[in-house]
């Protein structure tokens, strides 16, 4: 029983297991605004993404290995610490890859399993490779949010070219770049010590934190333009919207005060966090609404 509880735990390390939910959620959410109900095949298709960003994730991990043996946050991940071996690991996410991708091309579509190959090629191909090139990789990573979206719109039969879900993917797409922004600044000395380029290099803290509100302002207001484009529009949905689009900015001055502290940082990332998954659970409520 100890080594089922070591190997589960070894295993969701590995997949980041938060981290993959979250984007699950998102996609099957933005699903569910485009189906207008929640269908049987609702199932095979969060088992089918929620395995996609797990593979993902653990062949990151495969990739990062030099890196998060580095930083104090990462080195006691699976492969760093030693618990894992890389083949393992390789095995694991190709095992994790394969079956999601058939899976999104057996119950979802061709469109859906394509996006979800594209998904897989941004984050491990593209994003990976320019954070140690760039400081400023999260800009482009930040379209896997809008892929994520993508594949469970498509997957609902919703067209790409709808006005409504390039609203959609907008937002998915521009909440994670202060979301990355806050990470680099909580973690700045780990990114430091394992020699990645961030914006710390050229910014001060101070700027960073500054230009972190910007985007944080930016997000409250491309939630605000889902009302616009009637991607919400219930009574009920908009005022919790505008309560939501308020809260957060409200809650992210703390990163305009000139004594920022770490506590401050953290506390305006997790809301930040939840804004998000807020978000993505309105936008669900509201397909249902649509009814």
């Amino acid at each position: 029983m100890v080594f089922q509880r070591s190997g589960l735990t070894l295993f969701t390390e590995l997949i980041r297991f938060k981290i993959s939910l979250i984007s699950t959620v998102s996609a099957i959410c933005v699903f569910i605004l485009a189906a207008h109900h929640i269908p049987a095949m609702i199932v095979p298709l969060f088992l089918s993404v929620f395995l996609l960003s797990a593979g993902a994730s653990a062949l990151n991990q495969c990739q990062e290995k030099d890196l998060d043996a580095l930083m104090t946050r990462t080195k006691d991940r699976p492969l760093p610490s030693g618990r894992l071996s890389l083949p393992a690991a390789l095995a694991i996410s190709a095992g994790l890859i394969i079956c999601a991708l058939y899976m999104l091309a057996l119950y979802a579509g061709t469109l859906p399993a394509a996006l979800g190959a594209v998904a897989l090629l941004w984050y491990n191909g593209v994003y990976t490779y320019l954070k140690r090139v760039s400081a400023y990789a999260a800009i482009p990573g930040s379209a896997i949010g809008g892929l994520s979206g993508a594949i469970g719109w498509s997957a609902a039969g919703g067209g790409l070219d709808d006005p409504r879900f390039i609203a959609v993917a907008i937002f998915l797409c521009l909440w994670q770049i202060p979301h990355f922004w806050l990470l680099g600044l909580l973690f700045a000395d780990d990114h430091r010590r394992a020699a990645l380029p961030t914006p710390s290099q050229t910014l001060s803290d101070r700027q960073l934190a500054l230009i972190s509100y910007v985007w944080i302002i930016a997000t409250a207001l491309t939630a605000m333009l889902l009302a616009l484009y009637r991607v919400i529009s219930s009574a009920a949905g908009l005022l919790l919207l505008g309560a939501m689009c308020l809260w957060l900015i409200l809650s992210a001055t703390a990163l305009l005060k000139t004594d920022l502290r770490s506590n401050d940082l953290r506390r305006v990332f997790i809301r930040l966090n939840l804004f998000a998954i807020g978000m993505f659970l309105l936008l669900a409520v509201e397909g249902l609404l649509a009814l």
